[in-house]
């Protein structure tokens, strides 16, 4: 009953976040709303200790972790990242600069441990936090502090990033149609590829069952625990895990987003998400005060990055700074945000249906590779290499 009842309350505060982040557009995130929620509850309110341990996500999480990051790499869109390459070379080198600076600079302002910890998760995510705590031993006195730390940075992200990304690629989009460079973008830039052959046929259609595709997408997820059992401390599992799931959904073993066709992404999602706000219910007031100044460090270390990283780019691929900087923050939101942004931001700056479809073959494909690139792939190889350095 305890359970039911926790795993419950759970759903009910991110469905609250959810509900907020409709209402606002996205400008307050599921992730900001449902992490504040937690976060007062257990360390003001007096939230059960044992609110998100008794749910059963904890154990979720352990166990569907590496089947995500299959998934996650069996959703990139190779092809695209391909024609993208300039974006996507950009998205790598944002990533990486942002680990350089906020773990060189950021290291000389804060707690070194706590600096190498924020870099790569203000570069992505979930994937990333996951990357660098698996470098952390859990009986480490500071580990659950930094569990907290990366927490809070993800809550932040989507309302530090999103704003600043949009009002950038507003700007962009208004410059491409002032120079009439929106021209070349009238025709879509997509190229079929569905009918290239793969080492691996697709199944028959009454075989694609959601057991036979899990199956799938676990073996691969077993192999990847497996390569790095034999790699030991030189083989970041989730980076093996999202490597792999990207190799074979190229060769077609894979299909594209598998956990969705199996109908089991939205559960595991869910339970994976309550379980990162796990680490709230050992929070304490002084310990959220003290990461006040470590936040603010890694946030302006991280936003300073991509702007340096923006200018460089732009001089090396000359694709105009506000693109190659709006590429860069996508690290902070990734997708569906990416692809949001550039609907939003076409339907708002165009005069017609013709420009808006033009927009959006402008940013969108930026946006979304360059979501992936940073967010999905280069905070997670950062993540990996730091985490090895603690």
């Amino acid at each position: 009953m305890w359970a039911v009842l926790t795993f419950t309350i759970c759903c009910g505060i991110l469905a609250i976040g959810d509900w907020l982040a409709v209402k606002t557009k996205a400008l307050l995130s599921m992730m900001f709303v449902g992490g504040f929620i937690f976060l007062v509850g257990f360390t003001w309110l007096g939230f059960p200790s044992d609110l998100i341990s008794a749910s059963g996500a904890n154990e979720i999480y352990n166990l569907t972790i590496g089947l995500v990051m299959v998934n996650m790499g069996a959703s990139i869109p190779l092809d695209e990242m391909k024609r993208q390459w300039r974006t996507v070379i950009t998205g790598f080198c944002a990533a990486a600069l942002m680990g350089v600076i906020i773990c060189g600079l950021g290291a000389l302002v804060i707690d070194r441990n706590m600096a190498f910890v924020g870099a790569p998760v203000v570069a992505g995510g979930i994937g990333a936090m996951q990357a660098v705590l698996a470098g952390i031993d859990p009986q480490d006195t500071m580990y659950n502090t930094y569990s907290i730390f990366c927490t809070v940075i993800i809550m932040l992200q989507y309302l530090i990033g999103i704003p600043i990304a949009s009002v950038i690629c507003k700007k962009e989009a208004r410059r491409v149609m002032k120079t009439g460079e929106i021209e070349k973008f009238r025709v879509s830039q997509d190229e079929g590829t569905e009918g290239r052959k793969k080492l691996f046929p697709p199944l028959p259609k009454r075989l694609q069952t959601p057991q036979i595709i899990l199956l799938k997408g676990c073996l691969v997820t077993s192999l990847g625990y497996f390569i790095n059992s034999i790699l030991g401390s030189w083989g970041p599992t989730m980076l093996v895990c999202l490597l792999l799931g990207l190799l074979f959904q190229e060769l077609g073993f894979l299909e594209k987003g598998f956990l969705g066709k199996a109908n089991a992404d939205g559960f595991v999602i869910l339970a994976m998400t309550i379980a990162i706000f796990g680490s709230m219910a050992g929070a304490t007031q002084e310990m959220i005060f003290s990461l006040a100044v470590p936040l603010i460090v890694v946030f302006v270390l991280g936003i300073m990055a991509v702007i340096l990283n923006g200018f460089i780019m732009n001089k090396v691929f000359k694709t105009g700074f506000g693109m190659c900087t709006a590429i860069g923050l996508s690290g902070l939101f990734g997708f569906p945000p990416t692809m949001t942004i550039s609907k939003e931001v076409a339907a708002e700056v165009a005069q017609n249906d013709e420009d808006q479809a033009a927009l959006e073959n402008f940013l969108m494909p930026q946006m979304v590779v360059g979501g992936f690139a940073v967010f999905t792939i280069g905070s997670v190889v950062v993540g990996s290499v730091i985490g090895a350095l603690i």
